[in-house]
């Protein structure tokens, strides 16, 4: 795993958490969470972001379902990979991601090598997620370099995948004061992930303000922020009644097909 040169950046401190199907469940019934959707690592080699998928794959079924699994795809493999894709989604997959094109070794403007998998998406009616970083602020393991010009480009291109946003979409949602750019990410919903990390607390109303409380997923990135340190953050956000029961879960149950609210991305 240390030869994974994304991997080792992120692990190298003593201090990083790897999460395990039994931590991520104990967390979440600490915190009264019902259901996770479960992101695998941005692996540059293929094959350990496959078994990634397969252990959560597990986890969903000794779980009942609880933990919901994204499929990991590798564009330079091709039809190999889009094969395996199929396979994952077949399987109990919810979506695709979280595509990390820095440590995976792609360009997410690399649209031609990205649309085969991105059309098994939108034929499956399953979301995708991508890593989306901030242009400005203080450096920190993780924070990459994807930048929100090529998200915008990505939905842009490909208007009938729904594309999930992390970290807020790297402030993407303030461009949406901007009409046409708006319009072309109607496709597009941000996840929550790291906010303590980023963002005054006063970016939940912002947002929602901005796009619309149902295009906002609350989500923990956990393990590297727990639930009891995110949730009691909520109280001071701003939320009427209505926008957080959306942001909370409802959202996420209709973007991934779940049957109950409380659903959390991480």
């Amino acid at each position: 795993m240390s030869s994974d040169p994304w991997f080792g950046h992120l692990y190298a401190s003593a201090r990083a958490r790897i999460a395990t199907g039994e931590s991520l469940l104990a967390a979440m019934e600490r915190a009264g969470v019902s259901y996770a959707v479960a992101a695998s690592f941005g692996w540059r080699d293929a094959e350990n972001g496959f078994a990634c998928t397969d252990y959560m794959l597990e986890e969903r079924a000794r779980t009942g379902g609880r933990v919901l699994p994204l499929a990991y795809i590798q564009p330079a493999l091709g039809a190999s990979g889009l094969r395996r894709l199929e396979r994952d989604l077949a399987n109990g997959c919810v979506g695709i991601g979280e595509l990390m094109p820095s440590g995976q070794g792609f360009d997410l403007d690399d649209h031609a090598a990205l649309a085969p998998y991105f059309d098994v998406a939108a034929e499956a009616s399953v979301p995708v997620m991508i890593h989306v970083s901030e242009p400005i602020g203080h450096a920190y393991p993780g924070k990459a370099d994807v930048a929100v010009a090529s998200m915008w480009r990505l939905a842009k291109s490909f208007p009938r995948v729904r594309f999930v946003a992390a970290h807020w979409g790297g402030g993407l949602p303030f461009y949406e004061l901007m009409p046409e750019v708006r319009e072309d990410l109607a496709n597009v919903w941000y996840d929550t992930a790291a906010t303590s990390y980023l963002y005054d607390v006063r970016i939940f109303k912002v947002v929602v303000d901005l796009v619309g409380a149902e295009r906002v997923l609350f989500a923990s990135d956990y393990p590297l922020l727990r639930y009891s340190r995110l949730m009691p953050t909520l109280d001071l956000a701003g939320l009427n009644h209505d926008e957080s029961r959306l942001v909370m879960g409802e959202n996420a149950a209709r973007l991934f097909g779940i049957p109950a609210r409380g659903t959390f991305s991480q």
